[in-house]
């Protein structure tokens, strides 16, 4: 069905005003409720006890409830609990811990399956309850049906529930480029799973009042069905809250990638996956020999080992190649890559040639910076110099 499993219980993020009341409520709300009560049964049927097989998963679990019990202890909630097996393995390791989810019929399901837990409905961005009344929360991937735009209050809402001192503990697939579920066992439903940028999503969580504990990304289980990375953050409430989210300025733009043009797309990509150790985007592979290559003579996308992407390239028909360090083009732009010293300098230095790259200016031998720089394929110059102990 999915590269992460029971773990996409229902998430959601602002809250209709009330409890059954949706009329006004915002489309993503309606339409995660809609899928998750209409695959209910049959998700919790397929998936089962997913945590079984992730060792690491639970140890942050683990590692957060004992955070939660040296801090004094208290109620914790599991917003966004799906069947509530996450719920119930938090009560197994000694938490106080109830759980919320947004569709009835995975809470009819928790409450069946577990009925020594608390299970009930409602939404992350109005929790039923008090301001500072809980000593933790989880959002165990309870945040990848949430817009980008949302998150904020989202956030908000949870530093309200907390604590200060009380521990938040969030969980979310890696990347940048959603997941489009269609049809899942056969139901005639469709939902995005949004994939997130841990230091994006940490930032956020700053300007909401949070400080960062700890951070772990693991690798993607591929024998288990994963296709992209796993990112677990926990955090901190700050003592003092965040101001409001209508008070905060608004969020920078996020920078995406850096976009080279060329007149060969595919293969500048393919010299920028090979220096850099790149790995194109889902569906941006090369075809089979052979066969036609529309996307390699349009728009190619590289991402990195997380699934954030790093670099695209623009084919272009009329291209007219950087001239530097003379001539009428200037380089107008152009990328740093660093190595550890200068017997890596000349190791990549053979690389870089082998793969295609010219040599433009070679100061290798420079006491204070060791650097060459070089023409790529499509004659965009790149340095690469021995990395500095101090910024550059």
């Amino acid at each position: 069905m999915t590269d992460k499993p029971e773990e996409y219980a229902t998430r959601a993020a602002v809250a209709p005003a009330a409890e059954g009341t949706h009329a006004s409520e915002p489309a993503f709300l309606s339409d995660t409720r809609a899928f998750y009560d209409t695959i209910a049964a049959d998700y919790d049927a397929h998936f089962g006890d997913t945590l079984a097989t992730r060792p690491v998963d639970r140890s942050v679990l683990a590692a957060f409830a004992e955070l939660v019990r040296s801090a004094g202890g208290g109620p914790v909630l599991d917003a966004g609990c799906g069947p509530g097996r996450v719920t119930a393995h938090l009560a197994g390791l000694g938490l106080e811990v109830s759980g919320l989810d947004l569709s009835p019929g995975m809470v009819r399901l928790a409450r069946a399956a577990h009925p020594g837990v608390r299970y009930e409905t409602g939404a992350l961005g109005r929790l039923p309850v008090a301001d500072g009344a809980l000593a933790g929360l989880v959002a165990w991937y309870s945040l990848i049906h949430t817009p980008w735009e949302r998150l904020p209050e989202v956030f908000a809402e949870f530093r309200r529930a907390l604590a200060p001192g009380g521990l938040l503990l969030a969980a979310f697939q890696v990347g940048a480029e959603p997941l489009r579920l269609e049809r899942p066992f056969g139901h005639e439903v469709s939902l995005d799973f949004r994939r997130l940028d841990p230091e994006e999503v940490a930032g956020l969580l700053r300007r909401a009042g949070f400080s960062e504990r700890s951070r772990l990304v693991r690798a993607a289980l591929e024998s288990l069905g994963e296709g992209v990375p796993q990112a677990f953050l926990i955090l901190r409430a700050d003592e003092e809250p965040a101001p409001a989210p209508a008070q905060l300025p608004a969020l920078p733009p996020q920078l995406r990638q850096t976009v080279l043009d060329g007149p060969d797309a595919r293969a500048l990509a393919e010299f920028y996956r090979r220096l850099l150790g790149l790995r194109y985007r889902p569906g941006d592979e090369p075809p089979a020999a052979g066969a036609p290559d529309p996307l390699g003579a349009d728009w190619l996308v590289l991402q990195d080992a997380s699934g954030i992407p790093r670099l695209a390239f623009q084919q272009v028909d009329r291209w007219k190649p950087p001239t530097w360090p003379g001539g009428p083009r200037p380089a107008q732009l152009h990328l740093d890559l660093t190595v550890g010293t200068a017997a890596e300098l000349q190791a990549q230095h053979e690389r870089v040639t082998a793969l295609g790259a010219r040599l433009l200016a070679d100061r290798s031998t420079d006491p204070e910076e060791p650097l060459r720089v070089y023409a790529d394929p499509a004659g965009h110059p790149f340095c690469v110099f021995v990395r500095p102990t101090t910024g550059r």
